[in-house]
């Protein structure tokens, strides 16, 4: 099948269905080419919400601490590359008698990176019972596997591939270079792009070595990708490339299959920059006037908790606003939590902004955190109200699930400890909730400004900045207008999102 037509959700579905959920034994070996893949295969186990333990074993950490987590999650598919499994065979790490299904994803590519005779090992330390499944984009030459435990002899063949498709996914143009040294040629190629992203491939790390300093040498922005820089440095370079900072990706084969370029926006804000995951929650304006209208009321503030952090974008914006902060986020979900993580590492700021997966509902979660100001996008709808609007992990993030607005009010009760701030974006609807519980915890109601799409339309927003302990005087702003009649964005959002 093609790459990127869905061979990893094609084997996993079926195998998280014949996974015996109770049992603690490991049950089926993912084999893939690269660690990048092996990470991501994980992912989208989890993402399935299964019931199903994975864990991705590969190069660039020790093998012992891989050992110890194994030992700790017991997980009942294993995700590696061939090297790292094998590592883990042969020190008694995995016991492999249960396996029942050994899968290679990208077995083309594996073979082309020269992982036969480590792939054999691996296939021959498993049971022979199991039921073997190789996935591949092209055509394998196997005559040289018919003696070995790779070999396919007797397999069931389903070709998904159309010729059509190729054509529709792939239009092929061949450039003569005039001399044996091809840089000049590609300089001169990549100059006709005008600046659009573009992916060289080259079969040798010195090759990209040296293709990336010629490309640099001629005045493009490039950042390199191969399998001898360590997993920081690949994720970088990824970064980079995906956000634009970098419009020339240089990298050896080892990018060409299973490379999930991540959504990274550029969010301005000093060329803050944001990963996204389409499939979660994706931050709107309301996150970013609460930022601003927090920073307007406290500029100084030492510390900074976020509640129900998302993807980290209050926090990202914070910390540009306010660098001598030290920011915590909380976030209910796993996986958006990781991308605020990853979002905090790509920006240089996790050395100051911290993030915490957690729910809020369970005082555990911001057992021992202080601030002087606590900022809050909590979930709109009440539970069982609203319209559903959305599934799964967008619904978390819009509706109140596990907690609801009144957790949200008492953790920021207890961080605050009888003084500081708390900031709240949210519904007008849900202004009567907002007084009574920010009043139940000594969270006097000081300001509010309502927000509306524009002049003339009934506010859809409002802001709500509470002081602990604070008197009981309510003051109401004016009311912040988003779009002119022309659909443009107002003078006063342009500011805040420093535009102007």
């Amino acid at each position: 099948s093609p790459t990127g037509s869905g061979k990893t959700l094609a084997y996993l579905l079926p195998l998280a269905q014949l996974i015996d959920a109770s049992s603690d034994a490991l049950q089926a070996v993912v084999i893939v080419p690269g660690r990048e893949l092996a990470i991501q295969t994980a992912d989208v186990l989890a993402g399935l919400k299964a019931g199903i333990r994975g864990y991705a074993c590969h190069g660039g950490r020790p093998t012992m601490d891989e050992h110890r987590e194994l030992r700790k999650l017991r997980p009942q598919i294993i995700i590696a590359t061939p090297g790292r499994l094998n590592d883990h065979i042969d020190k008694g790490n995995i016991e492999t008698g249960p396996v029942r299904f050994v899968v290679i994803d990208e077995f083309d590519k594996c073979l082309q990176m020269g992982f036969a005779e480590e792939m054999n090992r691996a296939v021959l330390s498993l049971p022979r019972s199991a039921r073997r499944i190789f996935l591949s984009a092209t055509d394998v030459s196997t005559d040289e596997l018919v003696n070995t435990a790779l070999s396919p002899v007797g397999f069931q063949v389903v070709d998904f591939r159309k010729e059509s498709e190729d054509e529709d996914r792939i239009k092929v143009n061949i450039v003569h270079s005039a001399d044996k040294d091809k840089l000049p040629a590609l300089g001169a190629l990549l100059r006709c792009f005008n600046g659009d992203s573009t992916i060289v491939f080259l079969n040798y790390r010195d090759s990209v070595a040296r293709t990336a300093a010629y490309l640099t040498d001629e005045g493009f922005t490039v950042s390199a990708y191969h399998g001898g820089l360590d997993q920081r440095q690949r994720e970088e370079a990824i970064y980079r490339f995906a956000n634009g900072s970098a419009n020339v990706l240089v990298s050896t084969n080892l990018g060409s299959r299973g490379l999930d370029i991540p959504d990274v926006k550029n969010i301005g804000f000093g060329d803050m920059k944001l990963i996204q995951d389409t499939d979660y929650f994706c931050y709107g304006i309301d996150a970013v006037i609460l930022a601003d209208y927090a920073h307007s009321i406290c500029p100084d503030a030492g510390r900074i908790v976020d509640l129900g952090t998302g993807n980290g974008i209050i926090p990202v914006i914070l910390s540009h606003k306010n660098k001598s902060a030290e920011i915590t986020g909380i976030e209910l979900q796993k996986e958006p939590a990781e991308t605020a993580r990853r979002s905090c590492e790509l920006n240089g700021i996790k050395d100051r902004v911290f993030i915490r997966n957690g729910d809020i509902a369970d005082p555990e979660t911001y057992y021992g955190i202080t601030a002087d100001v606590v900022t809050c996008n909590p979930p709109y709808f009440a539970r069982g109200g609203g319209i559903p609007n959305g599934t799964g992990s967008r619904y978390t993030a819009r509706h109140e699930t596990t907690a609801v607005f009144e957790d949200f009010v008492k953790a920021a009760a207890s961080i605050l400890q009888g003084k500081g701030h708390f900031f709240i974006v949210h519904r007008p609807s849900r202004l009567v909730d907002i007084f009574y519980y920010c009043r139940k915890y000594r969270l006097e109601p000081k300001n509010i400004r309502y927000v509306a799409p524009r002049a003339g339309e009934i506010p859809n927003i409002v802001l709500v900045h509470c002081a602990a302990g604070g008197g009981k005087e309510l003051r109401t702003g004016r009311t912040l207008y988003v779009y002119n009649e022309d659909g443009s964005y107002t003078d006063e959002i342009e500011r805040i999102y420093e535009r102007k």
